[in-house]
């Protein structure tokens, strides 16, 4: 091919790369907007002349809706990944105010379990990374979490900044070893990955939390000992609040193929 081909065809590949960015946006907002805007009807219906069952049906319409929110970003994420239309947008964020938002979703969710939960956080300055990158990271591991440990038990959230300068995020629970650690993060994946599974999700949570960690330049890794899983994620340049560059595509390799107290 002629250099004004191969010129011309560059432009149309970086040109639908931005429409599919742009479209992943659209979608994204498209769903999340009304979604978010059924909550406050809800709230407004529930009220305290309402009986127990209409209250309960309230209470159980905004738990699904929470639960399709987590799952559209999922979907949105593993697209983005899938498409290679990933972009790091670096901002200023307060992790605790993050953790906040997330805990009182999964709180909503899996209220049931009666599962109490421990977060110590020792990061008292602010963030520099992509906020929403690791509000997915941090709302998969904790879902995780959640769904796979055992009723009434306990699950443990760390958060500190090491010597490096790294973040360093630990979720702990009480469960059953995980069988293949080579093939927990790979898409799709469950170790009961039946149509009669216990488990509710979409399978890909935990291969978007690995993809979006190597996005970010980061790592995770799992350590069973006594009952206890804990994942480990390290970020780094979290204190950075320079101007920098990042590549502008990543691919995800195998897409294909109790009463809970928030204490800080």
């Amino acid at each position: 091919r002629s250099y004004l081909e191969m010129e011309l065809l560059n432009e149309k590949l970086l040109e639908s790369e931005v429409n599919k960015s742009r479209f992943l946006g659209i979608i994204r907002n498209e769903f999340n907007n009304p979604l978010f805007g059924i909550i406050p009807i809800l709230d407004t219906l529930y009220n305290d002349e309402l009986d127990k069952d209409k209250k309960d049906l309230i209470e159980s319409a905004y738990r699904e809706i929470l639960i399709l929110h987590l799952q559209l970003d999922n979907i949105i994420a593993a697209s983005e990944i899938e498409s290679g239309s990933l972009h790091r947008e670096k901002s200023e964020f307060d992790f605790k105010a993050l953790m906040i938002d997330i805990i009182s979703i999964l709180k909503n969710i899996h209220f049931e379990k009666e599962m109490n939960l421990e977060t110590n956080i020792d990061i008292n300055i602010p963030l520099y990374s992509d906020r929403e990158k690791i509000y997915t990271v941090m709302a998969n591991l904790l879902s995780n979490a959640y769904e796979f440990s055992k009723e009434k038990t306990l699950i443990k959230m760390d958060a500190f900044i090491d010597k490096d300068e790294n973040l360093v995020l630990k979720v702990s629970n009480y469960s059953n070893k995980i069988k293949n650690e080579d093939k927990i993060f790979d898409s799709f994946y469950q170790e009961n990955n039946d149509f009669n599974r216990t488990h509710r999700g979409l399978g890909i949570g935990l291969a978007i939390t690995k993809s979006f960690l190597e996005f970010l330049g980061g790592d995770v890794h799992i350590k069973y000992d006594n009952h206890i899983n804990t994942f480990t994620c390290t970020i780094p340049n979290i204190l950075d609040n320079s101007d920098d560059i990042f590549d502008e595509g990543f691919m995800f390799d195998d897409f294909n193929d109790f009463d809970e107290e928030v204490k800080f």
